[in-house]
């Protein structure tokens, strides 16, 4: 996955890369925003538990003493709904830069893939379909924007999350942190790598569907006059229903795959935090005064790891499952990087005037990679003001002849 990245990198212009930067790190601030919000939630609830044994502690004494006793809790309680809230809008801002770099992402590279189309000669037009190159400029770039670009910024910002929250609770407990980081870890890799070849063989479904289904509808209706001559409405509507079967059954298994493990862990943490509670309360003695705002702390961190983990789970699987919409475009992606900034000719590159006649002389034209030549020794005058009919059968080369006379070939 981290090659893939580096070769999407390697297709964005400077300033693009610029943005993307600045982006992460607004990542890392609101990171910290969150798990500082969530910090401060064990010393508010220990306040509204045992408030006397708080601001008896040495670390809050100095600071209780500036404030009066009754205003400590109403100040406490502003600070965390504004950290709380500070985070959610941090949050919000990181996901609509995510949201704008990525989809102005999307345009750059439909942009630069539509020149780079446009501006090849007609031999290229010739060899490849045209209905693949619009699959590749509208559909891949789509794909590549929702499927691996949206997903790597959803993981990259998780991952910063996760960092911070786990920092967070090596500083309160560093087996606490370990524990939880190795049941988050080893669940989610023990389940992407037993689904890995499923969710793999679903994402090679949807990228051959998605041609077959495109391509069903355009020429269904791009030619419906044969389409209504040959009777092949019900040809056109059996492929396209099948085809379209075939993605809904794709598109469900994907995301059914991608959302089950969630809810399987949550069951397994909220599991472990009850049978925890009750195992210290009643066997080990401690007292819920003493517990709460740790339990709260614990409860507040494993509810932002949950959504991170999953997310990154999320973001990993679909960014492997649809790598092939990126390998799809990336070298003509990488060509039209390297023409983005040439001027585009639209003029012959040496001008024609026609006076008294044209002559072709002998005249072959093979077009590359055909075994059979186009044209073979073509003679031909055509005077000025002279009307000529060229008559032949299909594939004899009359449309090759007038390509060469246009200068199209």
């Amino acid at each position: 996955m981290i090659d893939i990245i580096r070769r999407i990198f390697f297709c964005i212009e400077k300033p693009m890369r610029k943005k993307l930067i600045n982006i992460q790190v607004l990542s890392i601030l609101s990171s910290i925003i969150t798990v500082t919000s969530a910090l401060a939630i064990a010393p508010f609830l220990a306040i509204l538990i045992n408030k006397q044994a708080v601001l008896e502690s040495r670390w809050v004494k100095p600071f209780s003493e500036k404030f009066p006793e009754d205003d400590l809790t109403i100040y406490l309680a502003g600070i965390l709904v504004l950290l709380y809230c500070s985070s959610i809008v941090a949050n919000l801002i990181v996901t609509y830069f995510n949201l704008k770099w990525s989809t102005q992402l999307e345009i750059y590279f439909k942009s630069i893939m539509f020149e780079y189309f446009i501006t090849r000669d007609l031999l290229f037009h010739i060899n490849n379909s045209s209905k693949m190159l619009l699959s590749k400029v509208h559909h891949d770039t789509e794909r590549l924007k929702g499927s691996v670009i949206t997903p790597t910024l959803e993981l990259i910002t998780n991952l910063f999350l996760i960092f911070f929250v786990l920092s967070a609770i090596i500083l309160v407990n560093f087996k606490v942190a370990l524990i939880v980081f190795f049941i988050f870890f080893i669940f989610y890799t023990c389940f992407y790598f037993f689904f890995k070849k499923k969710m793999k063989a679903i994402g090679d479904m949807i990228t051959k569907s998605y041609p077959l289904y495109h391509k069903t509808i355009s020429e269904s209706f791009f030619s419906i006059r044969d389409t209504i001559l040959f009777k092949k409405k019900s040809h056109f509507l059996n492929i396209f229903n099948e085809t379209a079967e075939e993605m809904c059954k794709s598109l469900t298994k994907q995301t059914f795959l991608l959302k089950l493990p969630r809810n399987v862990i949550e069951i397994f943490v909220f599991t472990i935090i009850i049978l925890t509670m009750g195992y210290l309360i009643e066997v080990k003695n401690y007292q819920f005064q003493e517990l709460g705002p740790l339990i709260a702390f614990y409860g507040i961190c494993v509810l932002k790891l949950l959504p991170a983990f999953q997310k990154i789970f999320q973001s990993y699987s679909v960014i492997k499952s649809h790598a092939s919409a990126f390998e799809n475009i990336e070298q003509d992606l990488i060509e039209a990087k390297k023409i983005q900034d040439l001027p585009i000719n639209d003029n012959m590159s040496k001008k024609l005037v026609f006076k008294k006649e044209i002559e072709f002389k002998n005249v072959t034209f093979k077009y590359p990679g055909k075994r059979n030549k186009g044209l073979l020794d073509i003679n031909l005058k055509i005077q000025k003001g002279q009307k000529v009919g060229i008559v032949g059968k299909t594939g004899s080369g009359k449309s090759t002849m007038i390509d060469l006379l246009c200068c199209f070939l």
